[in-house]
């Protein structure tokens, strides 16, 4: 059983550190398994990708959100099995979510993926001012489709009542987990899209997305932790 990292319910930055070691802890322990999920779910498609390359941005995008559901799906699924002590074989962990709650998570990131898009068309100010409080609000989605079963603008609303119980460590964790993004930006802006940069994006992809995986889905326990005992003792909202 994994360390479920913070073990009181004060919202700080002190935070960070437990529970980003307890999700490093996770990923080395269980280092091959969660590796077989990525690369199974993500490298047929990432060689073909790279094959028949999509020009489009926008189509690019989407197409790399909508592959990469499967294995988010798979990843959150066997670091709750972890989280929460449960038994389950190599084989059982590969074969991933169920196909019921992978299509939700489908369809769950569609909407989450289209108030991307709509903030995009803001203009380059108002992208950026919100892009982050977007990112903030549905941070838990994934999570709250995979483990408890919610869905589309339900998993979002219960994304956001999970964070504001600890604003800061949510936000905190986020910002963390962005860097990789934020810096494959900021690469491709000044060196444009090559060959060579897709192929270190997208195996520094099968690396990162697990450890985002095991530390968002620590965080939901944590989290839900919190909302539960604020429920029993009448102080939910």
């Amino acid at each position: 059983m994994t360390d479920r990292g913070p073990d009181n319910s004060h919202d700080t930055l002190a935070q960070v550190a437990p529970l980003l070691r307890s999700a490093f802890t996770t990923y080395t322990s269980h280092f091959s398994i969660f590796m077989g999920i990525s690369l199974t779910r993500l490298a047929p498609f990432y060689v073909l990708l790279t094959l028949v390359p999509v020009p489009d941005p926008i189509m690019r995008s989407i197409v790399e959100t909508v592959i990469m559901v499967p294995a988010t799906a798979a990843l959150i699924r066997y670091a709750w099995t972890i989280i929460s002590a449960v038994d389950v074989t190599a084989s059982d962990a590969l074969l991933g979510a169920a196909p019921a709650a992978t299509l939700k998570l489908l369809g769950t990131e569609v909407i989450i993926f289209s108030g991307v898009m709509i903030l995009s068309f803001g203009g380059p100010e108002i992208f950026f001012s919100l892009i982050f409080l977007w990112g903030w609000v549905t941070l838990m989605a994934a999570q709250t489709v995979v483990i408890e079963g919610t869905m589309f603008t339900d998993a979002i609303q219960r994304s956001l009542t999970l964070v504001r119980h600890a604003w800061r460590l949510s936000l905190a964790i986020m910002l963390v987990l962005a860097v990789p993004e934020i810096t494959e930006l900021v690469a491709f802006s000044a060196l444009g899209r090559t060959l060579a940069f897709d192929i270190t994006t997208r195996v520094l992809t099968l690396l990162i997305l697990p450890f985002s995986a095991i530390s968002l889905t620590i965080l939901f326990d944590y989290l839900a932790s919190i909302d539960l005992m604020e429920k029993a003792t009448g102080r939910n909202g």
